[in-house]
């Protein structure tokens, strides 16, 4: 088991380090992605999928764990599909039939509530003529708690509206197995309770849960014990939810049993249980209120360490009220947007897309670490941040003017390098990619030479969008990681030839050496030297080592003629061998727009990105892409045409955003 584990742990390398980082095989291997957007406060984080079922809910943060059962089964026809009672959904009752809102025959459509706004929209039609089912959903802003109100039209008599939850509570990650709150969903959950007087139901997790913590857990279930026993349990993750709707029933149960709260909603009752433990699931019946001819209804859900601090936030939440609620969260977007720095367009379209890549990005990033994960998904995992892909999303934060956040951003990777030798973990080298907690998420096997290299040009890049006063104060406080990772990388040599030694390259699933990797190295390398110079830190062999790099990067890389060698160099545009802006990158950068119109994901970001900075300085140039930015960033996002959400990938938006800003912001 072990054994399998660790391998399986080394090909997710291939997430964060392949050179084009989509997921496609990925998703065969752990299931397609079931998420088509994200809200979160860097905290609290809930995903939806096409049809506003919530499929991913991580808290403590965006890089933690995933606190529901929501297992997405592969492509192969064996296991089509999401068990219809997994993940967070409502339910409407109506001719003595119980319709769920997570599939067919409900066709979907979706949008955001506003171009600022991270009020995930989605209107679901029935094939019963008027009937439809609008959802808003958000997670507040300022406190950990979810917010999911419901209107529904078409219907002459109010049904009864039925919200069912499949939290499974985690407490734990495991270092270099990022899969284990959904693989080992069996080692989650813990116990619910209806929560007394207050309307509400309680799931939770102690932390570390032992024998007596079951066995007590049991008891209290037996007894139909109210929250003054539960309470009494320690800190771990409590989930508090309710309405501030009338609730005209509930169900704490058993998944798969006949008194699960999924079945018992199905058949349209629900008999009241307060308690169950083990893999738990829950369900509330809500009378809705009358709103405008349509009938609606909202629930709320809130995380805490204790029942205490999780209940308080409900009842904040629930005195404020949804209106109220989303008024705030609406608020502090915009003012929160207001305070970046956006490309200059008159294409109100344009400016959307850019605010939306901001979103993306605020979504994405931790608020206690400033950790910034690829994407808050759980299948495949992609709730990490990888070293190589944040440099990107550093850059982005600068161009915004968020120097702030950028530079506790580079101070996680500061805190997170590698201070001595250990087996397959070199000092001055950094895990392939970090949990929000600064653990390593990957197994050290996968040495990823490239990581600290970027990590450098970072500091270095980001250094100088502080301007000189601030710089040396900056420099200073990353000099130790610069020292260590600088010296790694002079040292990784070949006494031969001079050139970098070995390097993960997952499309090998091996260790190798290329050219690029040439390239990646010797522009850390120089970063390191750039940083010691501003401090006055006098290191001639780091100097020479440069200038070797320099020189090899030459004679490998360029012809006689001073011409690349590579089929595609444009992504290797920091390590300045040939300067931004010259004439010779033009044959790259105009084949990648002409290719641009049929790219999608990762790979329409990516060639935004190279093309405005290698013709950044270029304003003719930049007026070339211009008329594709629009069409580009939609691909970028995976937005299809007309009103849709944004695929949650951090990098993506980054990518994006920095392309749109250099284009944008040059003159015509």
């Amino acid at each position: 088991m072990i054994s399998s584990i660790a391998a399986c742990c080394l090909l997710l390398g291939q997430l964060g380090l392949s050179a084009a980082p989509d997921y496609g095989f990925w998703e065969e291997v752990f299931g397609v992605s079931d998420v088509v957007a994200a809200s979160g406060n860097g905290g609290l984080t809930a995903c939806v999928n096409d049809h506003g079922r919530v499929s991913v809910c991580k808290w403590p943060s965006p890089g933690y764990y995933d606190q529901l059962t929501y297992r997405i089964r592969s492509r192969n026809e064996k296991f089509p599909g999401v068990p219809p009672s997994d993940g967070l959904k409502w339910g409407l009752r109506i001719g003595g039939e119980t319709k769920w809102l997570c599939g067919e025959p409900w066709k979907s459509t979706q949008c955001y509530a506003a171009v600022d706004s991270t009020v995930i929209k989605t209107r679901l039609a029935s094939s019963e003529a008027g009937l439809t089912a609008t959802q808003y959903l958000f997670v507040c802003p300022d406190a950990d708690v979810l917010v999911v109100h419901l209107v529904v039209e078409g219907l002459d008599a109010a049904p009864t509206i039925f919200w069912h939850a499949d939290f499974s509570p985690c407490t734990r990650l495991i270092p270099e197995v990022p899969i284990g709150d959904w693989l080992l969903d069996g080692a989650n959950d813990f116990a619910v309770f209806e929560a007394g007087n207050h309307g509400a139901i309680c799931h939770f997790r102690p932390e570390g849960a032992t024998h007596d913590d079951w066995a007590r857990a049991r008891e209290f279930a037996a007894q139909e014990a109210g929250p003054d026993a539960w309470r009494t349990f320690r800190q771990g993750v409590w989930i508090v939810y309710g309405s501030p709707d009338e609730i005209l029933g509930f169900q704490c149960g058993l998944e798969g049993e006949d008194a699960s709260a999924f079945k018992q909603a199905d058949l349209g009752r629900l008999s009241g249980s307060r308690a169950a433990v083990g893999s738990c699931d829950s369900a509330i019946a809500l009378r809705p209120a009358v709103k405008e001819g349509a009938y609606a209804a909202t629930v709320l859900v809130a995380f805490g360490e204790s029942y205490d601090q999780a209940r308080e936030r409900f009842m904040q939440a629930k005195g404020k009220g949804y209106e109220r609620l989303k008024e705030e969260a609406d608020g502090y977007w915009r003012e929160w947007l207001r305070g970046t720095i956006l490309p200059a367009t008159d294409d109100e379209s344009l400016t959307a897309l850019i605010k939306r890549c901001l979103l993306v990005l605020a979504t994405a990033m931790d608020r206690r670490s400033s950790a910034i994960v690829r994407a808050p998904l759980v299948q495949p995992p992609l709730a990490l941040d990888w070293p190589r892909h944040g440099v990107w999303m550093t850059t982005a934060l600068d161009l915004a003017g968020l120097h702030e956040p950028a530079s506790r951003h580079t101070g996680f990777y500061a805190e997170g390098i590698r201070g001595s030798d250990l087996p397959g973990a070199r000092a001055g080298s950094f895990p392939a990619a970090f949990y929000a907690n600064g653990t390593a998420a990957i197994p050290s096997a996968v040495l990823d030479v490239e990581a600290p290299a970027w990590v450098l040009w970072s500091f270095w890049r980001h250094g100088l969008s502080l301007g000189p006063a601030a710089r040396p104060t900056y420099f200073a406080t990353i000099w130790d990681a610069t020292l260590l990772s600088t010296e790694f990388l002079a040292g990784w040599s070949d006494v031969n030839t001079g050139l970098p030694l070995h390097s993960f390259d997952p499309s090998l699933v091996r260790d190798t050496r290329s050219p690029e990797l040439l390239l990646t190295v010797s522009t850390g390398v120089a970063s390191g030297l750039h940083i010691a110079n501003a401090l006055g830190q006098d290191r001639p062999g780091w100097s020479a080592r440069a200038n070797e790099m320099e020189a090899l990067c030459l004679s490998t890389c360029l012809d006689r003629e001073r011409q690349w060698t590579l089929r595609d160099p444009l992504s290797y545009w920091p390590a300045d061998i040939i300067p931004a802006g010259d004439s010779r990158w033009d044959e790259y950068a105009e084949a990648r727009l002409k290719a641009l119109g049929d790219l999608r994901g990762y790979e329409a970001a990516r060639s935004l990105c190279d093309i405005a900075m290698v013709w950044q300085n270029r304003p003719a140039k930049l007026a070339l892409v211009r008329p594709h930015l629009l069409a580009a960033m939609r691909h970028a996002l995976r937005m299809e045409e007309g009103p849709s959400l944004a695929f949650p990938d951090a990098l993506h938006a980054s990518l994006a955003f920095i392309g749109a800003s250099v284009v944008s912001s040059a003159s015509p």
